[in-house]
């Protein structure tokens, strides 16, 4: 952490001194049906996660947190940080969050639904309806908060009925689902996805969207 805070120092400088932050991050917590939590304290460690970052260092950078963002000194910029976030009810998210703008965001989501099953997968399967279905139709599903850090989409097929389906080693979270053809995607919905158990999305309608 010593080095790591030696290479923020120099390139902050002695101008950065103890200037305010008026660059922020929005951190928004999310259970796993949607609901926004509330963020009692924001811890800043290093990369890896180990060490927290000394007093002297946050404010030199300008790091505050307050509703719900973490501000910092644009001389922070292209930092990345590991942050401890401890959430309301009692419970504790860790963030990796690189500062690479003046404001952002970076969602994260807390717990998972889960049937119960002893399965590495989940299938999420409906109908869709409202469109003539050829070739080179798709969808694909994505955690709707969280899953920055990548590894989390997953992209099935739509038969020419219109049925689809799309397996992979989803959490039980509130998904995104993306229906396209070629490279136009044309709607998207959200799902409670429950790991393991039935995922019957049913009938999507789509009536006005569909490919010219």
């Amino acid at each position: 952490m010593a080095a790591l805070a030696a290479a923020w120092l120099m390139s902050c400088g002695l101008a950065c001194g103890a200037q305010r932050g008026n660059c922020f991050v929005d951190l928004p917590v999310y259970d796993v049906r949607g609901k926004r939590l509330e963020i009692k304290k924001v811890t800043i460690r290093d990369r890896e996660g180990r060490d927290e970052m000394p007093k002297k260092l946050r404010d030199e950078l300008g790091f505050e947190f307050r509703d719900g963002r973490l501000y910092f000194n644009p001389k922070a910029f292209g930092s990345v940080l590991q942050l401890q976030l401890d959430i309301v009810p009692e419970g504790v998210v860790h963030q990796l969050v690189g500062l690479l703008e003046c404001e952002s965001r970076a969602s994260a989501q807390v717990g998972q639904l889960h049937s119960g099953a002893d399965v590495w997968a989940s299938v999420v399967r409906g109908r869709l309806q409202g469109c003539v279905i050829g070739e080179d139709w798709w969808v694909r599903t994505m955690p709707m908060h969280g899953g920055a850090e990548g590894g989390v989409a997953f992209e099935g097929l739509v038969k020419k009925s219109g049925e689809f389906s799309v397996g992979g080693s989803m959490r039980g979270e509130r998904q995104l689902l993306v229906f396209g053809h070629g490279r136009e995607p044309l709607k998207v919905i959200a799902f409670d996805v429950t790991e393991g158990g039935k995922n019957d999305v049913g009938v999507v309608d789509l009536t006005g969207a569909c490919p010219r």
